[in-house]
């Protein structure tokens, strides 16, 4: 359809074409919520706010249940600054659709910014539904907050393989490793802090974290 193709020009970059595309089917559809909202994002990603935001009350206007469209109305007020009328949208879209996981992800992140640990893991793990799995994002957050509550074992459950992912391995490994020092699998934290190091050898937070594993694992070289 000629919205598809718009999304399409959207995500390659086309932005003045795309809403030229997404203009012609508003006006043959004028009550298709889902052209508003495809507006409302070129318009977003084009810096034209006030626009962008009136496409997306619209798409709300013309179906409550479009939960994407108050998600992206809260990333912009996120993105202002306005953290109360960024959650206000987020959890708007929560009760439209309990599943909006992006909305989740950011209530989980405005959360853990707040030090509200057991609402942000509840947020975050909504936000995890359905992602693929070599999906990394918000499970380094979320195995944080895991690991400040000794709960290692969820950590390590959390990303499985650690092979299997493709994700910059940085802040993950750092991540798995204190689960495995938690649960005095020092061996393992060890390998995974000097995996670290060969990446970013002057890191000292992670040359600290290595020096307790070693000296966990009674090995004082």
């Amino acid at each position: 359809s000629s919205l598809i193709e718009a999304f399409r020009q959207l995500k390659s970059g086309n932005i003045d074409f795309a809403i030229s595309m997404v203009d012609d089917v508003i006006k043959s559809y004028p009550n298709y919520s889902a052209a508003y909202e495809v507006a409302g994002t070129a318009l977003a990603i084009r810096g034209n706010v006030a626009a962008a935001m009136a496409y997306f009350r619209k798409a709300g206007q013309l179906d409550p249940a479009r939960a994407t469209a108050y998600t992206k109305m809260g990333d912009i007020h996120l993105a202002l600054g306005q953290t109360n009328e960024a959650k206000e949208q987020f959890e708007l879209a929560i009760s439209y659709n309990p599943d909006e996981r992006r909305a989740h992800q950011r209530l989980g992140r405005m959360y853990d910014i707040a030090a509200s640990r057991e609402r942000a893991i509840f947020h975050y793990e909504k936000g995890l539904t359905g992602v693929s799995p070599d999906y990394v994002g918000i499970k380094v957050n979320l195995g944080h907050l895991y690991n400040l509550g000794g709960r290692y074992e969820d950590t390590l459950a959390l990303f499985g393989d650690l092979d299997s992912t493709n994700a910059d391995p940085t802040s993950r490994d750092i991540i798995v490793g204190d689960a495995n020092h938690g649960l005095k699998q020092y061996a393992k934290a060890i390998a995974l802090y000097r995996k670290v190091l060969t990446l970013n050898p002057e890191d000292v937070n992670v040359r600290i974290r290595l020096a307790w594993s070693l000296y966990g694992s009674q090995d004082y070289s």
